[in-house]
């Protein structure tokens, strides 16, 4: 859920002066709520909700933001890893550069992809990677330590898309039982 922002609707339950959502409120109040998500197929599509989401999750570990003037504290300076998938292009690694270091207080900010991340932490240099997403699957091979970018998989049959079509098939299914049942009532 950190990875979601929500867009408020008009209703007076929920508390109007905030427009956004993000990560532990989008669960609590989901049935209330518009989701939406920045990223689709392994990459971020909606950068300005992609900025909100990191503007909240910022706010709450206490990197403050540059423009925040209310705030009377000395801002601490932070190193930032930044995890990303092997989908990213060089624009989307510029477009975060360029956002964290003008609107944040940080000192350095590094990434690493999630699939090296995925065997550094198990102390592993080389074996396959199978990632499976909300909308991509991704087969990433790591050798030694270093992914052989020739050999990645990808394919959008992920998350979504297995929903949707297990939806289709149950709705299929039952239409055909149903069916199958009138033509066995009309034979009797």
């Amino acid at each position: 859920s950190a990875n979601r922002a929500i867009k408020m609707p008009f209703t007076p339950l929920l508390d109007q002066r905030k427009d956004y959502f993000c990560g532990n409120d989008v669960d609590i109040l989901s049935s209330n709520l518009n989701i939406e998500g920045p990223i689709s197929n392994g990459r971020i599509v909606d950068w300005g909700l992609q900025f909100i989401i990191w503007s909240d999750l910022f706010d709450r570990l206490g990197i403050f933001s540059v423009n925040d003037s209310s705030s009377k504290l000395e801002h601490q300076e932070h190193n930032l890893y930044v995890i990303t998938s092997i989908n990213y292009t060089h624009n989307c690694y510029n477009k975060i550069i360029d956002h964290v270091f003008s609107n944040y207080f940080v000192n350095k900010l590094s990434f690493g992809l999630d699939s090296l991340n995925a065997f550094y932490s198990k102390g592993l240099k080389t074996g396959v990677v199978i990632d499976s997403g909300d909308s991509l699957t991704s087969v990433v091979p790591v050798i030694q330590g270093h992914i052989d970018e020739k050999a990645i998989f990808t394919s959008p049959l992920a998350g979504s898309h297995i929903s949707q079509q297990i939806r289709n098939m149950l709705v299929t299914d039952r239409n055909e039982r149903i069916s199958s049942q009138r033509h066995i009532d009309l034979l009797k």
